[in-house]
């Protein structure tokens, strides 16, 4: 493996590691377990922005992720939901914006900042190049140590898609398709590391 791939999901496990506190931290202040936060807000049962109770942190909902932005040195990162409410996944541009933004006390990706950064520093959440991230993702994927969330939910999903007279692809879940899976199905291609991935990583720190 290269050294940017092999830093990329460094960079991924990091990510993931880093942003769980804040993600616990957001579900207690909201009072729900953290695999409620999806469904929370979907449901539009939370207001999309506020700050955690420690006050550095802002977060702001939307679409199907919630956004964490440090509010004084510019710190991002990206929780973006999964099936189940899994807390764990990830995407190739979650993971590119907590690199591009990354600083002390947090573990920094020199290297790898340089190849994804789009344009000069100084950097911030949307200062990174989302294709060579994709790039770096599906190497990855190719190689066992990053894989979808979800592939069941997937492949229910495909079996549920046609084209319509226009040539555009078109899902219709079953009619007594509960509304949380149909939620889940719309995440179902976010990105986890995989056994092997952990398990190549711990033979990196040896």
């Amino acid at each position: 493996m290269d050294t940017l791939t092999a830093q990329f999901l460094m960079a991924c496990k990091q990510f993931v590691r880093i942003r769980r506190p804040l993600v616990e931290d957001l579900a207690s202040a909201l009072g729900v377990p953290s695999q409620e936060l999806f469904y929370l807000w979907m449901e539009r049962r939370c207001r999309p922005r506020g700050s955690l109770p420690n006050g550095v942190w802002e977060y702001y909902f939307h679409g199907y992720q919630c956004d964490f932005k440090h509010g004084s040195d510019g710190r991002f990162l990206r929780f973006d939901f999964a099936p189940g409410g899994a807390t764990e996944a990830f995407t190739a541009w979650g993971v590119t914006q907590f690199v591009m933004t990354t600083k002390s006390p947090w573990p920094e990706f020199s290297e790898l900042q340089s190849h994804l950064a789009a344009k000069p520093p100084p950097y911030n959440e949307l200062s990174g190049d989302v294709g060579r991230a994709v790039q770096l993702c599906e190497g990855l994927e190719k190689e066992g140590f990053v894989s979808v969330a979800a592939p069941d939910l997937i492949a229910f999903g495909r079996q549920h898609t046609t084209l319509n007279t226009e040539g555009i692809a078109v899902q219709r879940l079953p009619d007594d398709t509960p509304e949380r899976t149909w939620l889940d199905v719309s995440v179902a291609d976010r990105k986890v590391v995989t056994a092997e991935g952990q398990s190549f990583l711990a033979s990196r720190d040896r």
